[in-house]
């Protein structure tokens, strides 16, 4: 991962902006509005509007960039890398919930955004002969938020249940139940709003459940991991999957009592992340993964 100077930025891998081959024009770039979606409706008995829900719908950025080579052959050499980033493979523009991230670096800190890009021009007109292109490029915002570069980690493991001893005389059978075995990760979440997360729940264990402020994820009696086994669950708007190490989706084993994933957010200041379910071996572990968001640059 390249280390960003002021006014650089990164599309998957690919740099452009102030200092570089491909650098910002005089329009430079403009991160653009959030759309409301809206269900406001006139008031039918009176005057007035009746407001429903809204939603926010992520913004588009433009860039203003150019190329300026040594001649013709040498723009279009160091344009490529550029063009061929903001084009993507076929398999990749085709493949649903596929997503790049843009990373930019303004006001000495580095934050991201994630989305696809869009609009490409690039119009090799007469300044091409002494090395200039002018390229303009959009890329829309999978949703209004901006993200920390870094991405911070906390593991929560389990601790086995206490166990304890019989006192007889005994009627037989005797079944005994290990019971779930709770533990908690105290962290600091930065932003200014909630911040989606990805969770791995690493087995063995069985009926895990993942809870912190405002929200609760569990699972069903039946479902269980092995110890070669983990199930993740990210929460991100673009993305709201929950899948077993193998591929398969495992969705439908929450339970209805857990919370619907866009709602699962871990909301700016102290918080703990409380991690419980049945394992009798006590090396089953929850990961969490979270970026601090922001409403702004």
């Amino acid at each position: 991962m390249t280390a960003l100077q002021e006014h650089q930025f990164e599309l998957d891998g690919k740099t452009f902006g102030l200092g570089l081959p491909i650098s910002l024009d005089e329009g430079g770039f403009d991160t653009g509005s959030a759309e409301w979606r809206t269900q406001d409706a006139d008031n039918p008995t009176s005057d007035g509007t009746r407001f429903g829900r809204d939603y926010l719908v992520g913004p588009t950025w433009g860039f203003q960039l150019f190329v300026d080579g040594t001649d013709a052959a040498d723009a279009l050499e160091k344009l490529a890398p550029l063009a061929n980033a903001w084009r993507r493979d076929e398999k990749t523009r085709r493949t649903p919930g596929t997503f790049s991230t843009l990373r930019y670096c303004v006001g000495g800190r580095t934050r991201r955004v994630y989305g696809r890009p869009r609009r490409y021009s690039a119009p090799p007109n007469n300044q091409i002969l002494n090395g200039y292109i002018p390229v303009t490029t959009d890329f829309r915002c999978a949703d209004h938020l901006h993200y920390d570069d870094v991405q911070n980690t906390v593991v929560v493991p389990i601790v086995p249940a206490t166990t304890g001893g019989v006192i007889g005389p005994v009627v037989g059978p005797v079944t005994t139940l290990q019971a779930p075995g709770p533990r908690s990760g105290s962290i600091v979440v930065d932003g200014d709003e909630g911040a989606e997360t990805i969770i791995t729940i690493k087995g063995p264990i069985a009926r895990p459940t993942v809870s912190s402020a405002g929200w609760t994820l569990s699972f069903a009696p039946d479902f269980s991991l092995a110890y070669d086994q983990s199930v993740t669950i990210d929460t991100r708007a673009w993305v709201n999957t929950v899948l077993r190490n193998d591929g398969a989706s495992v969705a439908g084993k929450l339970t209805r009592q857990s919370t619907t994933l866009p709602n699962i957010r871990l909301q700016p200041g102290n918080r703990e992340i409380v991690f419980t379910g049945v394992d009798a071996s006590g090396t089953a572990s929850c990961t969490v993964r979270w970026r601090p968001a922001w409403t702004s640059l």
